[in-house]
């Protein structure tokens, strides 16, 4: 087992099954769309994540002033629905900036209420992890000169 010798290979395992298992939501984001909500402990306010439609989206709604969150409602919510098979793309109209995939989105819901959305491509996380995991494994490890 002198192949986990040295952190470069212990890393580049570590990197490879990170890249592995958002490889895997990936594909399931085609299919199933999946978030988190973490609410606010005092306000409306709420950040989700999301994985849909080859994307990872992170949603903060802020500015929801009214009422104060009850007790009773969770502060963490989990959501699974599975997608339509003719419409696996999320379709967000009027983007503030586009670019390769990501993309940014602001929507004004009332003067203090607002809605801001980043979608990050699962692409761009994948790739470069897969790389990075590649270069890891593969690279020849430096023979440490001996001293005198």
């Amino acid at each position: 087992m002198s192949f986990f010798h040295g952190w470069r290979r212990k890393i580049g395992v570590v990197t490879l099954l990170m890249a592995c298992v958002l490889m895997a939501g990936w594909v399931r984001s085609l299919f199933f769309a999946d978030s988190v909500t973490i609410r606010g402990r005092m306000s409306l306010d709420y950040n989700r994540v999301s994985s849909a439609g080859s994307n990872i989206v992170w949603l903060q709604a802020s500015g929801f002033g009214g009422r104060p969150r009850q007790k009773s409602e969770p502060i963490l919510i989990w959501r699974h629905n599975a997608l339509p098979a003719n419409n696996v793309r999320l379709v967000a109209p009027k983007f503030k900036w586009k670019f390769a995939g990501f993309a940014f989105q602001e929507r004004p819901m009332s003067q203090e209420a607002v809605f801001k959305t980043l979608f990050v491509p699962y692409w761009s996380i994948v790739i470069p992890l897969t790389l990075l995991a590649a270069w890891l494994l593969l690279s020849k490890p430096r023979v440490s000169k001996p001293t005198p």
